[in-house]
């Protein structure tokens, strides 16, 4: 992005959702907690969230609308900028379904060990990612981010704060990121999932070891599957519905960017 526009524009020059952002960080950073993100909720009401990363992809994310529509599930996308911007019609559908939209970063840096060493063009490579993203998404991220990988550091939240996001991680993951079948995802899932988890899986990939991973219909299978299993038992809502249940559990998150995916601390 060039000097002088987006971000690095003139306060009179930008826009006026990015101005309400950072006023609504500055008001609420003292509040937001430093060193931790959102992994679940504490709730007395039988709901969880489904969370989808790295999209919106124009072949996969359809198919996992159809699937939610046909359980009656909600859930939150964590959407790319640069697949935003090349397909607004998916990020159309999924807003029109009645879903949440978060934001991921624009094309899926680590903002952790990806970004430039000296503090103040780290600051900005951050708010940048965000930024940017939020434009390619018409302001509908809702004040959601969570970073590639999940990594997180002083940086990564430090930003999140003045711009008025809350970081939200997870606490149940079908490893769908690997090439598992189905079966496999749907009872990785069934055996850590439970009332307030926030459950991590992608309806596209920004890059996997195993080129197989890249076709996402076994993560599609398996959101049906679990549904299915999960019958009255637990209802999937967006992450906004989530937190307005309950409590917010916040847990450190290490980053370990030669992972593929984050661990998580016990809470301090």
């Amino acid at each position: 992005m060039r000097r002088g526009t987006g971000i690095f524009a003139p306060a009179k020059a930008r826009t006026a959702t990015q101005l309400a952002r950072v006023a609504v960080g500055r008001s609420i950073g003292a509040c937001v907690p430093m060193a931790k993100t959102c992994i679940r909720v504490d709730t007395a009401r039988e709901v969880f969230a489904l969370t989808f990363d790295d999209g919106p992809d124009p072949v996969f994310t359809p198919r996992l609308l159809e699937v939610l529509r046909s359980h009656g599930a909600k859930a939150t996308f964590f959407m790319l900028g640069v697949q935003a911007e090349s397909h607004p019609e998916v990020v159309d559908a999924v807003a029109a379904d009645g879903h949440a939209i978060g934001n991921h970063g624009w094309d899926h840096t680590d903002m952790v060990s990806g970004r430039p060493r000296q503090r103040k063009a780290a600051t900005a490579f951050i708010n940048q990612q965000v930024c940017r993203t939020s434009e390619a998404l018409g302001g509908r991220d809702g004040n959601l981010l969570r970073p590639p990988f999940g990594h997180l550091d002083l940086f990564v939240r430090m930003a999140a704060r003045n711009l008025g996001y809350e970081t939200i991680g997870w606490d149940a993951s079908g490893g769908d990121w690997r090439a598992n079948p189905p079966g496999d995802v749907t009872a990785a899932l069934r055996r850590v999932l439970g009332r307030g988890s926030i459950v991590l899986l992608h309806d596209r990939l920004a890059d996997a070891f195993d080129h197989s991973a890249f076709d996402r219909r076994a993560t599609v299978d398996a959101v049906d599957r679990l549904l299915t299993e999960l019958g009255g038992e637990l209802t999937s809502v967006t992450v906004p519905a989530l937190l307005d249940s309950g409590t917010p559990v916040r847990r450190a998150i290490t980053s370990n960017p030669s992972a593929d995916r984050p661990s998580l601390k016990n809470p301090d």
